[in-house]
């Protein structure tokens, strides 16, 4: 048995049990919230500097989508076999062993912490833009914007939920807003153009690079798992939920492309640090910077959330699962699990406060396509291991679809270790450390419950 029989309805008020009451709309919401941040806005500049072909940017945002979609179907099939709170580490720990798993499990902690500090001080910076009487506060913003966060989730699952999905609607009404100013503005008019100078590398290293900068932005596609355990029915909801939102995110992303491309000409895009300015400086005029900064808190506001309650998820199946350590498995009536939601948010502050979180979040693109390619291979594994276990779901067109994303993550790998050895090696550390990590937690464990 891998974790506690989950409560069965919000109306039970089991202290101890998470709450079995999110469906298709949370799952699509924290999708969504969990992914969409700034990188939409600032990665198209470079990644058309790499390609400087208005299709071959096209077709490599699409295939990061494709990337997105099939690595969702892949994880669903794992995750309505184990439908339990903690997300990939729950998946790699059953066919992989406890270590695996808690070596996933606590860089995964680690890299949603550091990236709600992350986005929480960036939130902090916009609002001094915004307002300059707030200039030189992002701390202090950003610790209290992470509190804020902290208390709304504490008062429950229900309030944790609602925040969530009214904050990627907002998310969504903004990009909606932004795609339709952009071709408002000019049309198509500068979609067929090209560059008129060459590629700064070869085009295999462009694709490469522009590779490995889509899948950064795409990186929270996966969101969903961590509540597996608190989805009213999720042999039917998750797929569902996984395929909706990838594809949502998917088509706002090609969408956000060829409203710029359409709206730039090909000079003013390739290479630019955050073509959205220069879009909306143009439509809006001395305004068009009010919009933008507006535009990027509305993105950063359900990342944070959406990070702090996957990173509690996190701590609170470890703490039951592995660490066997109560108070991080304590529920409220309400279904917070309010330990593990506390010392996540102390060590989001932690990292705000330290300024450690940059160095995590440029590890994290390594980190995570290594987390993903472990949860790939566990599902071979599992198929080969346990035949007959119930799959409520499975993955189309087995093997092909977790072999095409394991082969891509694996090109992903090579190429940030070729391109920024210095971050793969410490992400790699991190993940090999969890495992004697975990094997000392338990010896000083078990040697105070004997």
């Amino acid at each position: 048995m891998l974790a506690a029989t989950p409560g069965e309805d919000g109306k039970s008020g089991n202290a101890g049990k998470l709450l079995r009451i999110l469906g298709v709309a949370f799952g699509v919401a924290v999708a969504i919230g969990g992914t969409m941040g700034p990188g939409i806005l600032r990665r198209p500049g470079a990644i058309a500097g790499y390609l400087n072909n208005t299709w071959l940017i096209l077709g490599i945002w699409a295939f990061g989508g494709l990337y997105a979609v099939a690595s969702s179907l892949t994880i669903a099939e794992l995750s309505v076999m184990t439908p339990v709170a903690g997300g990939p580490y729950v998946l790699t720990r059953r066919a992989m062993g406890n270590s695996a798993g808690f070596a996933v499990g606590w860089c995964d902690w680690m890299g949603n912490t550091a990236a709600v500090a992350f986005a929480a001080i960036s939130l902090g910076d916009f609002a001094g833009m915004l307002s300059p009487s707030l200039a030189g506060l992002s701390l202090w913003i950003g610790a209290a914007i992470i509190l804020l966060f902290t208390i709304l989730q504490s008062l429950g699952l229900r309030e944790g939920s609602l925040t969530q999905q009214a904050t990627s609607l907002l998310v969504c009404i903004a990009f909606v807003l932004l795609i339709g100013a952009c071709f408002w503005l000019n049309g198509v008019g500068h979609l067929a153009e090209t560059a008129r100078r060459p590629a700064p590398v070869s085009l295999f290293a462009s694709l490469i690079l522009a590779m490995q900068s889509v899948f950064v932005v795409y990186d929270g596609w996966y969101m969903p798992v961590y509540f597996a355990e608190e989805d009213r029915d999720p042999a039917r909801n998750l797929p569902r939920t996984m395929l909706t939102g990838a594809l949502l995110i998917a088509g706002l992303y090609l969408l956000v492309n060829t409203a710029l491309l359409a709206a730039l000409p090909f000079a003013d895009l390739a290479g630019a640090e955050l073509p959205a300015a220069t879009v909306t400086q143009r439509i809006f005029g001395p305004a068009g910077r009010a919009f933008l900064t507006v535009l990027l808190l509305v993105s950063l506001l359900p990342l944070v959330n959406a990070s702090t309650l996957g990173a509690t998820r996190i701590l609170f199946g470890l703490s039951r699962d592995l660490l066997h350590w109560k108070p991080g498995q304590r529920v409220t009536k309400s279904g917070t699990p309010i330990v593990s939601l506390w010392i996540s948010s102390a060590g989001s502050i932690l990292f705000l406060l330290s300024g450690t979180y940059e160095r995590l979040v440029g590890i994290a693109g390594f980190f995570y396509v290594a987390m993903y390619c472990m949860t790939f291979v566990s599902l071979f594994l599992l198929r080969r291991n346990e035949p007959e276990s119930p799959r409520p779901y499975r993955v189309p067109l087995y093997p092909w679809t977790p072999a095409f994303v394991l082969i891509c993550g694996l090109i992903y790998l090579v190429g940030v270790l070729i391109q920024d050895p210095v971050n793969s090696g410490l992400a790699a550390g991190l993940l090999l450390a969890g495992g004697p990590i975990y094997v000392l937690i338990r010896k000083v464990s078990d040697a105070k419950s004997a």
